[in-house]
């Protein structure tokens, strides 16, 4: 972030700690009144400390127009960009997170923490299909999360497929400017990474309610604003119907 900041990109900056770190850890209570001095459950946080930057949430732009979409496509170019350009300078392997899209095969080893038979069913054909279909042909990049106002949680994508042409040419437009354009079968699977973006969230958020973290019920968030039944239109009822329509964008 500090390397995006430097080149102009408007994201936050990092800052250091009293303890002149930029990552701070800190053990809190698990359970209000616990006393830790005697050995009470508790929980490691992770502190960091960013500036502040002004703007709007992309979910408060009202109405969305076609424009907004088009510079959101020429920002995602030039972010990605400028990743490359950091990560060209690294020594060292990076370790890629268990929710980064190229992992997303891997949630197939954690698909039996999913209760529902028909989730869990549906789930591991979508993560099969691309594994098996798609994976292979698309360019591995270091891309960021879902463009939404949290992180890990699944946004509305009707909207986004709906305004693909404008996101598609504003991308195009600043890509050309270092011959990175997308590729053919980047440009036709835009409904599978959409299905497969769903299961793995769902998928990692059982697991992780389940097993790694019981309780947390943030990781259920996908779930409960109706992200299988999101998933089984997508990928049951509507597939074919937003295919045909996405790869007539030129």
């Amino acid at each position: 972030m500090i390397h995006l900041w430097k080149q102009g990109i408007s994201c936050q900056r990092p800052l250091t700690s009293v303890n002149n770190r930029l990552v701070e850890s800190i053990e809190l209570p698990q359970f209000p009144n616990t006393d830790l001095t005697v050995g009470g459950r508790h929980r490691t946080h992770t502190l960091r400390l960013f500036t502040f930057v002004q703007g709007q949430m992309w979910s408060s732009l009202t109405p969305l127009e076609t424009e907004s979409y088009w510079h959101m496509g020429a920002f995602l170019a030039r972010l990605h960009r400028h990743l490359k350009q950091h990560l060209r300078s690294w020594t060292k392997p990076i370790s890629e997170q268990a929710w980064s899209l190229i992992n997303a095969p891997n949630a197939l080893d954690y698909v039996e923490f999913v209760m529902d038979e028909n989730h869990r069913k549906l789930a591991r054909n979508v993560l099969q299909t691309f594994r098996d279909k798609y994976a292979e042909k698309l360019r591995i990049a270091n891309w960021i999360p879902e463009m939404d106002d949290k992180d890990f949680p699944i946004i509305n994508t009707a909207k986004l497929i709906a305004f693909g042409q404008a996101i598609i040419q504003g991308f195009q437009c600043e890509a050309s400017k270092d011959d990175w354009c997308l590729t053919q079968a980047e440009r036709t699977c835009l409904v599978i990474l959409v299905a497969v973006r769903f299961a793995q969230s769902l998928i990692l958020g059982e697991h992780t309610f389940r097993v790694k973290d019981p309780g947390n019920e943030y990781v259920m968030l996908t779930a409960k604003q109706g992200g299988w039944e999101k998933l089984s239109s997508l990928w049951l009822t509507h597939r074919a119907d937003f295919v045909n329509a996405w790869t007539q964008i030129k």
